[in-house]
């Protein structure tokens, strides 16, 4: 068990894509909410921060998650609740915690989510250039399908949500 499968309310997974702050407006004010790494934490509070990266940017996210005040979870030791892991590992955090709230029952939003397509976070930072990127949002959406099977997704963005209907 997670510290996000004992929630009664919805729950919003909050990624770091340009698209976040025009997404949350759909979202309802109640959801419990869960950045997906820091990034959504300069526009909005969160409830808990999912992390699965043990090293970003040359640094290791132990010596700076801290900083930002917000309960961790994750299947690092260091994490202020310990969840477990699925295998195959998912590709993103943002999917993790979309698994871990899936666990719920709740309703689960995601919103700010593009998987690196429009090649920058909120911030206005340059994201991870994935080679292949439509290769890599197909991953994505495999695996968000299987580790969200049954659940009750709302997919904010729209071409996320199309590609869900889609077969593998």
């Amino acid at each position: 068990m997670n510290q996000l499968s004992k929630s009664t309310k919805p729950i919003v997974i909050m990624g770091g894509a340009p698209r976040l702050v025009k997404d949350m407006a759909k979202v309802p004010a109640d959801a419990v909410r869960v950045s997906a790494n820091w990034h959504a934490l300069a526009h909005f509070s969160a409830d808990y921060m999912v992390f699965i990266d043990d090293i970003v940017g040359g640094k290791p996210v132990q010596s700076f998650i801290w900083q930002y005040g917000v309960p961790t979870i994750s299947f690092r030791g260091y994490a202020n609740h310990i969840a477990e892991f699925p295998y195959p590992r998912p590709v993103n955090t943002g999917i993790y915690a979309a698994w871990l709230a899936a666990q719920s029952g709740q309703t689960v939003y995601l919103a700010g989510f593009d998987f690196y397509s429009s090649g920058k976070y909120i911030s206005g930072n340059k994201a991870p250039d994935k080679n292949l990127k439509q290769e890599y949002f197909s991953r994505c959406i495999a695996n968000l399908k299987r580790l969200t099977d049954g659940a009750d997704l709302r997919v904010l963005n729209p071409k996320i949500k199309q590609a869900l209907k889609s077969p593998i």
